[in-house]
């Protein structure tokens, strides 16, 4: 729920007015002085009518009160699902891995190697939902992650940057891979979403399951 009002609100009387029932929010984050995000606790149930009560007095910071104003009603349809297609531009000839691609079986070979050895920057496209807040931005990437896989003598990469380009594209940056020496594969594994619908966008849409892929840095 993001609630934006015409002037600079009071805080503590907006987060002391506001009421949902049922309840499904976690904290309130304020995104500027006007705006005020509740997010979804876990996720919206489909099919439920929610109703956001105003109960004290909403203010702003002069001291302005807006009276009676009506309870908002809303029933979430059911979500909308995100779309990943992951593009590995460091390639040659470049290519991704899309929907119904995915794998944890057959590995996507990456050059680790010269001129920028150790690291691998991957572009990552979402479709059918946006991520235009901080926050949203934020969780995206607390649920992309490369881990390493095999032999248990090599480390598991670092995220070490990342850059979004609109608010269904960005790339990330991990720095920690090792090349596979002769006789010996080098496997890694890239995760974005650690359990199902761990990824919601501006619009509710959900990542309906983790996207797992194998990896295997080029000898």
């Amino acid at each position: 729920i993001k609630l934006t009002c015409s002037e600079p609100m009071d805080r503590e009387a907006v987060e002391s007015a506001l009421r949902l029932t049922p309840d499904a929010t976690d904290s309130p984050q304020w995104i500027d002085s006007s705006t005020v995000v509740y997010p979804a606790r876990e996720r919206w149930e489909s099919g439920v009518e929610y109703i956001l009560f105003f109960d004290g007095e909403l203010s702003d910071v002069a001291g302005n009160v807006a009276e009676d104003v009506t309870p908002i009603r809303f029933v979430p349809a059911s979500a909308a699902s995100l779309g990943v297609v992951v593009n590995f531009t460091r390639d040659d000839p470049p290519g991704s891995v899309g929907p119904g691609g995915f794998t944890t079986n057959v590995p996507v070979d990456i050059n680790v190697g010269p001129p920028t050895a150790d690291q691998y920057t991957f572009a990552i496209d979402f479709s059918g939902g946006t991520f235009s807040t901080v926050q949203e931005r934020e969780a995206v990437l607390d649920q992309i992650n490369v881990s390493a896989v095999f032999p248990d003598t090599i480390g598991s990469p670092l995220l070490t940057g990342f850059s979004w380009s609109s608010d269904t594209a960005l790339t990330v940056t991990f720095f920690g891979f090792e090349s596979s020496p002769v006789g010996q594969e080098n496997l890694y594994m890239l995760e974005i979403g650690v359990s199902d619908g761990s990824i919601a966008a501006g619009n509710g849409a959900l990542l309906a399951e983790p996207v797992r892929q194998l990896l295997r840095g080029e000898p």
